[in-house]
This record gives structure tokens, sequence and C-alpha cells, in this order.
């Protein structure tokens, strides 16, 4: 699993959620409560931690297994899958 690929589809599944509430940055920083330099990090997919995905959750009301239920792919195939083919 690459760690900058993951980092990436974090970032870009954070601003989709945020534009699909038809927010920009700004705005939806004011609006959530969240720092803005934190939010571009996270759309960037850079100071990305658990609190961050906690924060960027509970700011949108998702869970988080709505947040990883779009744009993340698997790049590789785990052992345990294959064994069960």
């Amino acid at each position: 699993m690459d760690v900058d690929k993951v980092r990436e589809q974090f970032g870009k599944r954070a601003r989709s959620v945020r534009e699909s509430k038809g927010k920009t940055q700004f705005d939806y920083a004011v609006e959530k409560k969240v720092n803005l330099k934190s939010l571009s990090g996270w759309e960037n997919g850079k100071n990305i931690t658990l609190d961050s995905l906690v924060k960027l959750c509970n700011a949108n009301e998702i869970y988080l297994d709505e947040f990883f239920s779009e744009g993340f792919e698997p790049d590789r195939i785990r052992e345990s899958d294959k064994l069960k083919k």
C-alpha cells in the first residue's frame, strides 16, 4: 500500500465531501468551525491524523465507513484474499 497514494485519495475525498455541500473552503471552515489552514492541508493530503479524520467526519455528520466508501481504491490484493479463491 502506497502511503502517498492514500494521502492523495484522502485529500480528494475530503474535498469531494465539502464540494458536495456546495461550500468554498472559507465558508466551510467558518460554518463547521474548522481551521482553514487545517482544512486546506487535509484536502492536500497533509497533516492527516486520526484526530483530523474524526473532526472531518463529525463536521460532515458522516461515519468513518461513509468517508472511506468512495474514492479509495485498493492498490493490491492481500494474500488472505488470494487464498479464498
